[in-house]
């Protein structure tokens, strides 16, 4: 068994055995409903939005520790997105927007290290 198959199975037991698995499995699955229901354009533009304020605060992090940093950056997001998707007409859950706004500023972090 390769060493990628090992971490897919590894995922998929905690997913399917463990409480916290279930509830990011219900979080994640609750997003992607209300995120096909935004039209496409909506949401790249929602999506840029996001990254944009996320990359302000991780670009002038100041003293802040990095989970600090990384605290304000999923805030900034999250204030984006309210604003956006209250523009294009959507009633989204909080649940959702801490989703997509923790994948936005996972993504830029990826880019700014």
């Amino acid at each position: 068994m390769s060493f990628l198959q090992i971490v897919e199975n590894d995922l998929k037991s905690f997913f399917a055995l463990n409480p916290i698995g279930h509830a990011i499995e219900a979080d994640a699955k609750i997003a992607w409903t209300e995120l096909v229901a935004v039209a496409e354009h909506d949401l790249k533009q929602i999506v840029e939005q996001m990254a944009t304020a996320a990359l302000a605060v991780l670009a002038s992090p100041g003293a802040l520790s990095p989970q600090a940093i990384a605290a304000a950056a999923i805030t900034a997001g999250i204030e984006s997105a309210v604003a956006g998707f209250k523009a294009a007409g959507k009633d989204i859950t909080v649940q959702t927007l801490s989703v997509l706004a923790t994948t936005v500023v996972n993504q830029a972090t990826k880019q700014v290290a």
